[in-house]
């Protein structure tokens, strides 16, 4: 049978038990039991050409992961379904009901440690009940364990870094511990790394922090970053990750003096990199929104 036709048949099952529910009402106390067998039926029926239920696929995904010995194949499609799965949020909290989280936990010491840390991260994206979940697991120090061991790889390293963003964004209980756990050094170590993808990705994680937080500027700020960033910016070829650095100044700056003071300095260079910036820039439509922000940022920092 084609999907169409599979549809189609769905539809038409759904249509019948929907009737035979509204007969069934109808009837009241004229109810034989030939129409209740008949809505069973057809509700059985319905659920057989469906297909089973997303907490049911889930499940079983759980169980093929717990296989001992199973190939990294197959865990890797398990895991490519269950995050399918999850991008819906109740499906995400039906994951944490069934007890996928112990499982995600596990395979981070696993060598498909990136996968399960792109799950956690899609699991606790926008999703405060599976925020609370995770963190309530240590999950959050399970993370920064294995990112601060650098040993795991860049990409390992990237999904580490997007799941601990998911799950400090706009959940201040997290974004407190990761304080507490060190967390703004394990960005600014990654920082130095100077991969272009993780440099990215850390600059948004801090980018949004600080707009959860304007505290953490202050942080950041006496981690001697902002002249790092600064320094960074002017050394930068290409345009490559300008566009993210300039909206992370900007970001700093405003309605924070001391951020504004350090970058106003002479000896970084700034204002000079800012005018060349603009005027390479001008007319050029694919730059246009770099152009701008250099523009803005001069004016914030020199009035």
């Amino acid at each position: 049978m084609d999907s169409a036709s599979l549809r189609r048949l769905q539809k038409i099952l759904k249509f019948s038990v929907e009737n035979a529910s509204a007969s069934t009402k109808e009837a009241k106390n004229d109810r034989s039991l030939d129409e209740l067998e008949d809505k069973k039926w057809l509700s059985d029926a319905m659920s057989a050409y469906m297909g089973p239920s997303d907490v049911e696929v889930m499940k079983s995904c759980l169980k093929i992961i717990a296989i001992p010995n199973v190939d990294d194949e197959t865990i890797e499609n398990a895991l490519e379904v269950l995050e399918e799965k999850i991008e819906d949020i109740d499906n995400a909290k039906d994951f944490v009901k069934i007890g996928g989280i112990p499982v995600a936990f596990q395979m981070l010491d696993g060598t498909l440690c990136w996968r399960a840390a792109q799950l956690l991260a899609l699991l606790v994206q926008n999703n405060p009940f599976c925020q609370e979940a995770v963190l309530a697991g240590g999950g959050l120090e399970k993370l920064l364990k294995l990112g601060k061991r650098f040993h795991c790889g860049d990409m390992a390293l990237l999904k580490i870094v997007y799941a601990l963003s998911s799950l400090t964004r706009n959940c201040n209980k997290a974004l407190r511990r990761f304080i507490e756990q060190g967390g703004i050094d394990f960005l600014v170590d990654v920082f130095r790394k100077g991969n272009e993808k993780l440099t990215t990705k850390v600059i948004f994680m801090m980018k949004n922090m600080c707009i959860d937080d304007v505290s953490i500027k202050d942080l950041l700020l006496g981690r001697g970053f902002v002249e790092e960033l600064v320094r960074f910016l002017v050394r930068l070829e290409g345009n490559g990750l300008r566009e993210v650095i300039l909206t992370m100044l900007i970001c700093l700056v405003e309605e924070n003096d001391s951020c504004k003071r350090i970058c106003a300095r002479e000896d970084l260079g700034l204002k000079d990199y800012l005018l060349k910036c603009e005027e390479e820039l001008k007319g050029n439509e694919d730059y246009e929104d770099v152009r701008e922000l250099a523009k803005n940022l001069r004016k914030i920092c020199f009035k």
